[in-house]
């Protein structure tokens, strides 16, 4: 009876580590590649290491709380000043990691006058490819730091469309 006994509660504990051990892995897979379905809040940086060439800044990488929005960052920026220490400026980024890429466009500001706070920030919204299709990744990129500091969202769907002015 001893016997019968001790095999059976070393088969359960077999079994009660088999099971929680498949629970670990599948926990473990999903934390490393996240919930391609699901939307998060994520916070981290752009180290801006490229150096502009006829407005292509080639090298940046982003480092974020949520992988998907990580990776190699290109970036052609146009912008104008109409005013002195003012530029306004219109980007066009991709984002590239093993898993897919992200694309899409921004608005900047930089106003670095004499008698202001200077401020530097870029709203951009990109819209996910491959692994991240029919994803959408909204952050805002405040450049007064470096490395820049990102806040933004991935939300499922299509970029808000923006509504028609008021009359």
């Amino acid at each position: 009876m001893r016997t019968i006994r001790t095999t059976f509660i070393s088969l359960l504990a077999v079994a009660l580590l088999a099971g929680s051990a498949v629970g670990v892995s599948a926990q473990d897979e999903e934390a490393s590649t996240g919930d391609p379905a699901g939307s998060s809040y994520f916070t981290g940086t752009l180290n801006p290491e490229g150096e502009p060439v006829d407005g292509i800044f080639e090298g940046d990488t982003i480092e974020t709380s949520d992988p998907r929005v990580s990776g190699a960052l290109s970036r052609a920026v146009n912008w104008a000043e109409p005013t002195p220490g003012l530029y306004v400026e219109a980007e066009a980024w991709r984002l590239e990691n093993e898993d897919g890429s992200w694309t899409g466009q921004g608005t900047g500001l930089v106003h670095s006058g004499q008698d202001v706070m200077p401020n530097s920030f870029a709203i951009v919204e990109l819209s996910g490819e491959g692994a991240f299709e029919g994803l959408t990744a909204v952050m805002l990129v405040d450049r007064l730091k470096n490395p820049y500091v990102i806040e933004g969202a991935v939300v499922a769907g299509e970029p808000v469309p923006f509504p028609e002015p008021p009359a």
